[in-house]
């Protein structure tokens, strides 16, 4: 089986909150920016909408190495897991980390020395987004 599942549980006007999934196992945690207001996207500050969509390693210019991107995501490109801790660090990519801190995710470089390697050999697995939103945090 290859599936990564973004559960997203809270959602603010600052950011959304997820647990992530690979093969049905809680893995990471994950930060994104506030989820789209009737369906619009503002580029770099909008969320990916829910849905089923395809992992894809490819070249990243940023960091310079082969990165684990989302792709075939409707008004989005270059959506990649990615470490950082706040919704500042991200443009629409899912900052991971291995737990939160409020509105934060820490130790997010050891969540991608954990999960990078769970996704080795995942191309073209699914990526399944969802929303079970619950306030407060």
């Amino acid at each position: 089986m290859k599936l990564i599942e973004i559960k997203r549980f809270y959602a603010s006007e600052n950011c959304t909150l997820s647990k992530i999934y690979v093969n049905k196992i809680l893995k990471v945690v994950g930060l994104e920016p506030p989820l789209m207001v009737n369906s619009l996207k503002v580029f770099g500050k909008s969320a990916m909408p829910t849905g089923s969509y395809k992992l894809k390693w490819s070249p990243s210019v940023k960091f310079g190495c082969l990165m684990p991107y989302i792709v075939n995501v409707p008004k989005f490109m270059a959506i990649m897991f990615h470490a950082g801790n706040t919704v500042k660090d991200t443009r629409g990519c899912v900052v991971i980390g291995l737990q939160y801190s409020g509105e934060t995710v820490v130790k997010s470089r050891a969540a991608c020395e954990l999960f990078f390697p769970l996704l080795d050999g995942m191309d073209d697995a699914d990526v399944i987004v969802s929303e079970h939103i619950v306030l407060p945090l």
